[in-house]
C-alpha cells in the first residue's frame, strides 16, 4: 500500500503515511479533544485602535488627589493648589496565527471530513491562544503573596484563608471597587448570602484545598443562583468569588519550582522533588486590558489547491488557518493580586 501525505506540517515537505481509515473499521464520529476553559478574557477591559493610526495604544491615568482638609485662610486668596500627575500604560498589537497544510489525496480519498473537524479545532486554538496571552500578562503582576516564605522557591504549603484575606485587604486599602455586588439573601434554610466580592481565578488542584477551608461556600448554597459568574464554583466569605480556570496550573505558568520536597509536605509535584506552585489571581474590573484593531476579531483563511501558484505547481496542497492582531497589558496594578501556593496531593 503506497503512502499518502495526509497532513503536512507548516514549513516542512511532509512525510509519507497511510490514510487513517486504511484496512480498519472506521468510526465516523471524532472523539472530542479535552478543552481548557477560556474565561479570563471575559473580564478584560477592551479597547479598539482605529485603522491607520498606530499599533500602540497608550492609556493615561490620573493619580488620586488627596482630601483638601485645610481651610482657605484668607478671603479672596486662592490656595497653593495640587499638582496633576499622569502615569501612562501602553499596549502594543502583535500578530498571532497558525495554519495546517492538507493534501489533495486526503481531500479526495479520505472518508471523513477532516477539514470540518480541523476548522472547529482551530477555532478553539485561536481562543486558547488569546486566553493564554492574557493569562501570561496577569500572572506577572507586581503584587504577590506566598502561602509561606517570601519567595516562590519557599512555597511548600497550601493556600490559606489568611492569605486570601491579605489579598482582599490590599484591594480594599486601595479603595478598589469589588467585582460583584451583594448576593441577596433567601428564605431557604441552607442558603447563604454573600457580601460584595472580588473575582479569583483558581486551578482545580487549588480548589481541593479551598473547599476544606473555613468560610467556603459552595455554589449550590448561594442564596441567588441566578447571580453567578461564568465558571464560578464557590466563594470564600472573606470576599472572593472563585472562578475555575485550567490555565492557572503550575507547569504552563512555569511555576513548578517550589520549596521543600513534596513528599515531606504532602503537596503535588508534576515531575521533580519540589512542590508545584499555582498562581491564583484576585482581581476586579479594570485590572487588565486588551486591544484590537477596530472591531477585528480572528480572521479565518481557507486556501485552495493551486492558490500558491508556482509554489504548488501540481495543485497538491490546500491549507486552513487563522490570524489575529491582538495586544494585552495590565491596566491597573492596584486591582490585581497574585497568590502563590502549593496544592495538597490526594491519596
Amino acid at each position: 500500500m503506497p503512502g499518502y501525505n495526509i497532513n503536512i506540517n507548516a514549513g516542512t515537505a511532509g512525510t509519507a503515511g497511510e490514510l487513517p481509515n486504511t484496512n480498519r473499521y472506521l468510526e465516523r464520529k471524532f472523539i472530542d479533544n479535552l478543552k481548557q476553559e477560556t474565561n479570563i478574557l471575559n473580564y478584560a477591559k477592551e479597547f479598539k485602535i482605529p485603522s491607520k493610526s498606530s499599533k500602540v495604544i497608550e492609556f493615561p491615568k490620573l493619580t488620586k488627589l488627596v482630601a483638601a482638609t485645610t481651610a482657605l485662610a484668607n478671603e479672596g486668596v486662592p490656595p497653593a493648589g495640587s499638582k496633576l500627575t499622569v502615569t501612562k500604560t501602553t499596549i502594543t498589537l502583535y500578530q498571532y496565527g497558525d495554519f495546517v497544510y492538507l493534501s489533495d489525496l486526503m481531500d479526495e480519498t479520505a472518508e471523513l471530513n477532516y477539514r470540518r473537524e480541523l476548522t472547529v479545532e482551530q477555532s478553539y486554538q485561536s481562543a486558547l491562544t488569546l486566553e493564554t496571552l492574557v493569562r501570561n500578562s496577569i500572572i506577572a503582576g507586581t503584587n504577590v503573596y506566598y502561602s509561606n516564605g517570601t519567595a516562590r522557591t519557599d512555597v511548600n504549603s497550601p493556600i490559606t484563608a489568611s492569605i486570601i484575606r491579605k489579598a482582599v485587604r490590599y484591594l480594599r486599602r486601595n479603595n478598589v471597587k469589588p467585582l460583584t455586588g451583594l448576593l441577596k439573601g433567601s428564605p431557604n434554610a441552607d442558603a447563604r448570602a454573600l457580601k460584595t466580592s472580588y473575582g479569583m481565578f483558581i486551578h482545580d488542584d487549588v480548589l481541593t484545598d479551598l473547599v476544606e477551608m473555613d468560610g467556603f461556600v459552595d455554589i449550590e448554597q448561594y442564596a441567588g443562583r441566578g447571580e453567578t459568574l461564568p465558571n464560578e464554583v464557590g466563594a470564600i466569605r472573606s470576599g472572593v468569588r472563585l472562578i475555575e480556570n485550567s490555565l492557572m496550573d503550575s507547569t504552563s505558568c512555569s511555576f513548578n519550582a517550589g520549596g521543600a520536597s513534596y513528599t515531606a509536605t504532602g503537596m503535588i509535584s508534576a515531575g521533580s522533588s519540589l512542590c508545584d506552585v499555582y498562581p491564583s489571581i484576585v482581581f476586579t474590573n479594570g485590572a487588565y486590558a486588551v486591544a484590537k484593531l477596530n472591531s477585528t476579531n480572528v480572521e479565518k483563511f481557507s486556501k485552495k489547491r493551486g492558490s500558491a501558484g508556482t509554489g504548488d505547481p501540481l495543485s497538491q496542497v490546500s491549507s486552513e488557518g487563522w490570524k489575529v492582531l491582538f495586544g494585552v497589558g495590565r491596566h491597573d496594578e492596584t486591582k490585581l493580586v497574585r497568590i502563590e501556593s502549593a496544592a495538597t496531593e490526594l491519596v
